[in-house]
């Protein structure tokens, strides 16, 4: 196609689409029956004695797209928000202040030998150290306590390996 008959064309088309823009707006003004209702988009029934729209009352803000607006430009943080706050660790028995020094065994009943900085104790099930450890078992393999202040239990190995 020729960019004369190209032009023809578009001169065309666009008469065309002025015609039917002026045909169907003198349909709605004229009340003809072709022209159905228009939706209209407030949803709010039209007021008959209410007055015309002016371009007044078109520039006059509003408050509520004010306060939107308002919002809409206020600035912002694109940090990511701080970390919750950790928990405190939940508290613990420290590691036992003992070393199995050795063990005897008197029929049923086992003792066991064990150094506690300086000075040696003899042990047996039932024993308290100080307020502070409970011996709950002597076994051939370990030793077993418990932390009074948090009832914990730990375990001396007293085997070898």
């Amino acid at each position: 196609m020729n960019p004369r008959r190209r032009r023809f064309a578009l001169a065309a088309a666009l008469l065309g689409t002025l015609a039917a823009t002026w045909w169907a707006s003198t349909l709605e003004e004229a009340g003809g029956e072709a022209a159905a209702p228009r939706p209209r988009l407030a949803g709010r029934p039209k007021d008959p004695t209410a007055p015309p729209v002016t371009l007044a009352d078109l520039a006059r803000p509003r408050p509520a797209l004010t306060g939107l607006a308002e919002g809409f430009l206020a600035p912002r943080s694109f940090q990511p928000p701080p970390p919750a706050p950790a928990q405190p660790p939940k508290p613990s028995a420290p590691p036992l202040p003992f070393r199995y020094v050795g063990g005897l065994e008197e029929g049923a009943e086992r003792s066991a030998f064990l150094l506690e900085g300086a000075q040696v104790r003899v042990v047996k099930a039932g024993d308290e150290l100080g307020g502070v450890y409970r011996v709950e078992r002597v076994t051939s393999a370990a030793i077993e306590f418990t932390y009074l202040p948090l009832q914990e239990r730990q375990v001396l190995p007293t085997a070898r390996p």
